[in-house]
């Protein structure tokens, strides 16, 4: 490597290297840098959540105040659910699970505790995970409400129905092990301050698609981070 440029040479205006013996064309150097000065690697386990027996449901969100100093990367959305009733008829149709952006605050819900991955870092105020139960089994006393601009994914919840042949009743399963968003790191979803991230069960049959006996769980994976 030759001598440092201390002069404005080819282009170059310093913080350079020639090639060669001091006679070859000049380089500049790269000095790489990251474009996330991350501040929180967070996660929200939500407690177990009873279906609602209703058409729509906002399982739990993700959001990021007005006026945040950060900017939130999501990173991984998990969705399960467990039927505790007996077999569906078929005709019955259960959510779809939806991943939907969205803006303004959530209402009703219950804050959720966030768990660091590590515990060097410290999560901003301004980042609030809600899920819909206040605890284990049992429902927030006022259901989480999102206005949803944007349905980023989606899958059908399984089902579990039964069939009337002349043989009998058989029940078939359709299952679904895992729910799993945003599993590629190409596929993050950014929350700038005032925008959220809510899973949504939609589209159910009233009533029974989605049984107060459905018990949901939703995980979120989160990184908090400025722009240096």
């Amino acid at each position: 490597m030759g001598d440092l440029n201390a002069a404005a040479i080819a282009g170059v205006a310093s913080r350079g290297y020639q090639r060669g013996a001091g006679s070859g064309p000049w380089d500049q150097y790269v000095i790489p840098t990251s474009d996330k000065l991350v501040s929180y690697d967070g996660r929200g386990v939500g407690n177990v959540v009873p279906g609602r027996a209703a058409v729509r449901q906002v399982l739990g969100s993700l959001h990021n105040a007005a006026g945040s100093a950060v900017l939130v990367s999501v990173t991984g959305v998990k969705v399960d659910v467990l039927w505790l009733q007996a077999a569906l008829a078929i005709g019955i149709q259960t959510p779809v699970i939806r991943l939907a952006r969205f803006s303004g605050a959530p209402t009703g819900g219950t804050a959720v505790a966030k768990g660091s991955q590590d515990t060097a870092l410290a999560s901003s105020a301004s980042v609030i995970c809600t899920s819909d139960a206040s605890a284990d089994g049992t429902l927030s006393g006022t259901a989480m409400a999102v206005t949803t601009v944007a349905n980023l994914a989606q899958v059908w919840a399984p089902r579990f129905v039964q069939a009337t042949t002349t043989a009998g009743n058989s029940a078939v399963a359709e299952l679904v092990d895992v729910a799993a968003f945003l599993e590629s790191s190409d596929a993050q979803v950014v929350l700038r301050p005032g925008e959220g991230l809510a899973v949504v069960l939609d589209l159910a049959v009233v009533t029974t698609g989605n049984p107060s006996t459905a018990r949901w769980l939703c995980t979120m994976d989160w990184l908090e981070y400025t722009r240096p």
